[in-house]
């Protein structure tokens, strides 16, 4: 379950620092469930921690999105707030 919370959160990271729109969320967050079924029907786990596990990594998918989306155009703001200043100052 752990795996699934990480590789949910690695591909919400990687989409919301590539400044993608929302709307790749909804092609990202069916592979990721997809791979914790299949994961987890393979490990042998039952149908309700399964479950879970896919809920819990499509929220991880769409939390890392935002704060990765937040956090790229917060330094993005920064560089050109520094560069605005570094202009205007002779």
């Amino acid at each position: 379950m752990t795996t699934a919370l990480i590789f949910g959160a690695i591909c919400g990271i990687g989409l919301g620092m590539a400044r993608f729109k929302i709307f790749a969320l909804l092609a990202a967050i069916p592979m990721v469930l997809a791979g914790v079924l299949v994961s987890g029907l393979a490990s042998g786990m039952d149908l309700g921690v399964i479950g879970l596990a896919a809920v819990a990594a499509a929220a991880s998918v769409q939390i890392a999105y935002l704060v990765s989306f937040l956090a790229t155009g917060f330094i993005f703001a920064q560089y050109l707030r520094v560069r605005a200043q570094s202009e205007a100052t002779p």
